[in-house]
């Protein structure tokens, strides 16, 4: 460049500079956004697999009709079995706990 045009240029180059960070505090701004928005997204899809099971089937069951499922899953000779069933029964849930402890005939076969 002739010498009369080397201050238009490094006026340009500063203004470019400028330009630059300008992009790069927007960059980091939206990078920022973009980590808060993640992590409400991780948040929501967390309460959504919680929550989720609330609508299964299985808990519009009865409890007489679990407790005679539970029953079913009970009649197995071995008293081993049996108790390793009765104990998986209970740990399933809160709702499956009461209604098998509240099943005397569950617990009679256990010596």
């Amino acid at each position: 460049p002739q010498e009369s045009e080397t201050p238009l240029i490094h006026s340009f180059m500063a203004e470019l500079d400028g330009r630059l960070a300008s992009f790069d505090v927007e960059i980091l701004r939206v990078r920022e956004q973009l980590a808060r928005l993640e992590d409400g997204r991780t948040v929501l899809l967390d309460l959504r697999r919680r929550t989720k099971p609330i609508l299964s089937s299985i808990r519009r069951i009865p409890p007489e009709i679990l407790a005679e499922i539970f029953k079913a899953a009970g009649t197995s000779r071995s008293r081993f079995i049996l108790a390793n069933t009765l104990w998986v029964l209970t740990h399933v849930c809160s709702r499956w706990r009461a209604i098998a402890t509240s099943t005397p005939s569950l617990w009679s076969s256990i010596h």
